[in-house]
Order: C-alpha cells, then structure tokens, then sequence
C-alpha cells in the first residue's frame, strides 16, 4: 500500500470515487437536509481513504507513541496495536462483514422504495425496519472504521451517525404529516433501527 506518492493519491480519488457513485445511485439525495449528510459522509471518506493511501498521518502518530519505526507502506493501522496474528485477520473479517451488510441494507432499502412509488412503503425490508437505509449507512462506515481507524475518522464517525438518526426524526414528521394514522399504526408495528424493538418508538427516538 503506496505511502503517498502519484499511486497512492490515485487510488485514494477511486475507493473515493467509488462509494460516492454508490450513495449518489442507491440514496438519490434530493433535498438539502441529504446533501448536508452527504457531505459530512463525503468528508469521512476523503479523511479515511486520504490516509490510506495518501499521508497516513494516523502510522505516524501512533509509530512516534510507540516508539516504533515510521511506516514503509504495508503496514495496516491497527496492527500497530493488535499485531499482523489472529487478532488482525478477525478484525479485517469483521469490517468486511459490518460493510457487506451495510450496503445489502442500502440496497434493499432502495429497492423498496422505488418499487412503491408515491406511496407508503411498508414492504420488503421496510417490513421489518423503518430506516435501513440510514441504518445501512451508520454499519458500512462503521465497517470502513473498523477497516482503517484514523485520529479524524474516528470522532466523526459518531457525528455522522448522530447526522442519520437526526435526518430519520425529520423524516418520520414528514412522513405522519402526510399519512397519518396510517404512518403512525407502522410506527407502532415496525422498529426503527433495531429489529429486535418492537413496540411503539417515539418521534424522536430511534
């Protein structure tokens, strides 16, 4: 993995690139309440990605504490701490699993969603949860956290997050304002991020 460089910065626009087509396709941000999220989530990505591949100022930081050689270019940030053994390998399986099911969660949303047009989307995995999407959003960063954890990335992640439960509160008025008592019995029905709540959730809890 290139320290800097021409290579580095270049892989670094792509994953960024990347997972930016993906939230554009599978979020279709259309008001300026998603845009702002959008772009707190864009800045995750461009600190998380820009140390990554480009100056991983988190290697030197924690190689300067720990009195430990400064990067070559191979070394993953949290080896620093875990080591290259066992503990590495479950950690890189356990981002990989937060990301995987992160984006089924995005991807599912957003096929409910527009196969219900206008209407309200009870069906699918709204069936089960209010929000995926926005839960989906909060586990794939986190995977991408857990990926590659740096000094910027790791107190905007709740940020972040509080920005999704936040955009969520703001939808669910929307949506009891133009549905009613029919929004409000699916409130009742369906959890909002966690499946195994059940039970009414107040407007501005999650």
């Amino acid at each position: 993995m290139p320290v800097g460089g021409e290579g580095g910065w270049v892989a670094a626009a792509l994953w960024v690139g990347l997972f930016t087509a993906f939230l554009l396709v599978f979020l279709v941000p259309w008001r300026r309440t998603d845009w702002r999220s959008l772009g707190v989530t864009e800045a995750f990505l461009i600190a998380l990605f820009t140390e990554m591949f480009g100056l991983p100022l988190t290697l030197y930081a924690l190689s300067a504490a720990l009195g430990l050689p400064g990067p070559t270019g191979t070394e993953h940030v949290l080896s620093y701490v875990l080591g290259p053994g066992l503990g590495m390998a479950v950690v890189l399986a356990a981002s990989f699993a937060l990301m995987i099911a992160g984006g089924a969660l995005v991807v599912l949303g957003w096929r409910a969603v527009h196969g219900a047009g206008d209407g309200l989307v009870t069906t699918g995995i709204y069936a089960r949860l209010r929000h995926p999407q926005y839960l989906g959003l909060i586990v794939l960063t986190l995977g991408l956290l857990v990926w590659w954890p740096t000094i910027l990335t790791v107190p905007m992640w709740p940020v972040l997050s509080w920005m999704y439960v936040r955009l969520a509160r703001r939808e669910e008025r929307n949506l009891a304002a133009k549905f009613g008592e029919a929004y409000e019995a699916y409130r009742r029905s369906v959890p909002g991020f966690w499946p195994w709540r059940r039970g009414a959730m107040p407007p501005n809890g999650p």
